[in-house]
Formats: structure tokens, C-alpha cells, sequence
């Protein structure tokens, strides 16, 4: 973003290799010292998508659209369901999302949100 961040950490001694981190307050920040490497935009996005839990399931793997879909008709989020199957309640495979309204394939979810990319 093109900012100089200072006073983030301390020693006690310049004999002590170890850093002691001062708190946020006693940080100096000068904004816009430098060229920014990404635009603010893109940085705020890759924050948001940073707080996104992303949890490894039974598969072993964590879905990159886990807590980036929201149903259409309800606005609630919708949360991701996997399984390898093969148990006597469920032989087959499933990856799903659902919200308390909705129910969506992941493939039908994979296929909106490119649709959405090409169309915007």
C-alpha cells in the first residue's frame, strides 16, 4: 500500500538477539512513502479472504468457495458438505452447499461464479 511501518518491535539490549513487539499504539505509520506494489482495493480483498476459516474436511482438503457463498434468495451463507461415502447411509460421494433455503451442487456453485466472471 506504500506505507513505512516503525517502532514495531524493540530490544532490551543490543546484546539480546530476541525482539520484544511494542503495542499498535506506539507504532509511527507514514502513508504513501513508497510506490504501492497492489492497489488498496485488492489488498482489502485478499484480507477478507485471509479471515475465511478454512478447514480441511474428510476429504483432506479445504473447498476454495468455503465461506464465500451466499444464497440468492435468503442472502444467509452458505456452508460446503462433503463426504467420501461408501458408508450403508450413503454409498456415493457428495459435495454440496446449503443454506436453511437452498440446497446447490458444487459444481452448479463452480459454474455460477464463472458465469459471474465472464458477464462482469
Amino acid at each position: 500500500m506504500g506505507h513505512t511501518v516503525n517502532f514495531r518491535s524493540h530490544k532490551l539490549s543490543y546484546k539480546d538477539k530476541t525482539s520484544i513487539p511494542n503495542p499498535k499504539e506506539d507504532w509511527l505509520i507514514f502513508e504513501n512513502t513508497h510506490e504501492a506494489i497492489i492497489e488498496p482495493e485488492t489488498w482489502e480483498l485478499a484480507q477478507q479472504l485471509r479471515k475465511t476459516p478454512r478447514r480441511i474436511d474428510t476429504i483432506g482438503e479445504a473447498n476454495p468457495l468455503t465461506g464465500l457463498l451466499y444464497c440468492a434468495d435468503c442472502g444467509a451463507k452458505m456452508y460446503n458438505h462433503r463426504s467420501r461415502g461408501g458408508t450403508e447411509g450413503t454409498p456415493y460421494p457428495s459435495d454440496f452447499f446449503d443454506c436453511s433455503s437452498l440446497y446447490t451442487g458444487t459444481s452448479e456453485a463452480w459454474k455460477g461464479l464463472l458465469r459471474a466472471l465472464y458477464y462482469h
